[in-house]
């Protein structure tokens, strides 16, 4: 999984990712940034409501990351919105602003939430 190519760890994830243990999830999500958007797509939306597998501390880090791609900021903003991450407010705030109309609903999804 970690090795492998895109379509493999895609497949690995949308099939046996709920049964990973929280280590295997957290060897996994060290090397987040070196995957391919649709890998890190999959590991926001499958541990979106899982903070064992997904820290909120990760979240807070990959939404000031001015590189990472909107679809994934998007499940990353969502996130911390359905975990009632209130510290993440100012942050919440300034992705109001987005270029993206996705990740601009997302924001204001979170905050109201």
């Amino acid at each position: 999984l970690i090795y492998g190519d895109t379509v493999s760890q895609l497949d690995i994830l949308l099939h046996m990712g709920e049964n990973f243990s929280d280590e295997d999830w957290e060897e996994f999500v060290k090397r987040f940034y070196e995957r391919q958007t649709a890998v890190q797509l999959a590991v926001m939306k499958l541990g979106r409501k899982q903070p064992k597998r997904v820290k909120d501390t990760f979240l807070l880090e990959l939404m000031d990351k001015p590189t990472i791609d909107a679809s994934v900021l998007q499940v990353a903003i969502l996130s911390c919105g359905d975990r009632k991450l209130h510290g993440t407010v100012a942050s919440l705030q300034m992705h109001l602003g987005h270029i993206r109309p996705t990740v601009r609903a997302a924001a204001a999804v979170s905050i109201l939430k």
